[in-house]
């Protein structure tokens, strides 16, 4: 009996390990759906991920306040990095990012939503009318206002071609996302993941872009510097 409770404990340690997940956090949820971010204590991770028939506006960016930052307050402020994966690259583990597209910023947050600043302009955002380029300071900053929280573990990047679907095992899809795709991991039950994800060719023909449903697991990655449970 000893024995059997030592094996199950060592594989469940063994899969801990193994497994992308992270501690639950909030999910922000924006008037321009294609900025999404998650907040767990102190921690605060994020992306924006969205394209025309040119160009594609898509990063990631976190951060860390000295204590738990409400996700709405008055006029706090926290600095940021913010980086992309590139074209074709390696891997999706944070180590795998390209390095030309480490920048910082510094994110601003008030009652009223947040404001997003980095020090130069991320890769062909400006191409898609979006801009980063501006503080609450500035005249025509943009601002970004909360219209939805609800519930996440995390956020990922998907690392291969795969198929959402509806319901576990059905072999109907909803859509295929494919390498570097960003989402929203809502819940994780065995081998699969329900995530919220934003399609920008959905916005563009003026429907809703949010797209839900089940993926492998396997199929997304961390692409932080370090899970959302550690400080």
């Amino acid at each position: 009996m000893k024995t059997s409770k030592l094996i199950i404990l060592w594989m469940g340690i063994a899969l801990s390990l193994a497994s992308p997940v992270v501690s639950a956090g909030i999910g922000v949820v924006f008037n321009n759906p294609f900025l999404v971010a998650i907040q767990s204590e102190n921690n605060l991770y994020g992306y924006y991920d969205s394209e025309n028939e040119r160009f594609s506006c898509v990063f990631f960016f976190y951060g860390k306040s000295n204590s738990p930052m409400p996700i709405s307050s008055n006029h706090s402020s926290i600095e940021i990095d913010t980086f992309g994966f590139g074209l074709d690259p390696k891997s999706y583990a944070y180590q795998g990012r390209s390095k030309y597209s480490d920048i910082p910023g510094t994110l601003f947050s008030d009652s009223n939503g947040w404001v997003i600043k980095t020090d130069s302009p991320p890769d062909a955002c400006n191409g898609i009318g979006a801009d980063f380029s501006k503080s609450p300071s500035d005249a025509n900053f943009s601002r970004y206002y909360i219209v939805e929280e609800l519930n996440a573990l995390e956020i990922g990047v998907v690392v291969r071609k795969t198929l959402v679907r509806e319901k576990i095992g059905s072999n109907r899809s909803k859509a295929m996302l494919v390498g570097g795709d960003a989402v929203l991991v809502i819940s994780r039950k065995g081998r699969n993941s329900y995530i919220r994800f934003i399609d920008s060719k959905l916005a563009s023909l003026d429907r809703d872009p949010v797209v839900t449903g089940w993926v492998r697991s396997a199929d997304i990655a961390n692409p932080f510097p370090r899970p959302m449970n550690h400080d």
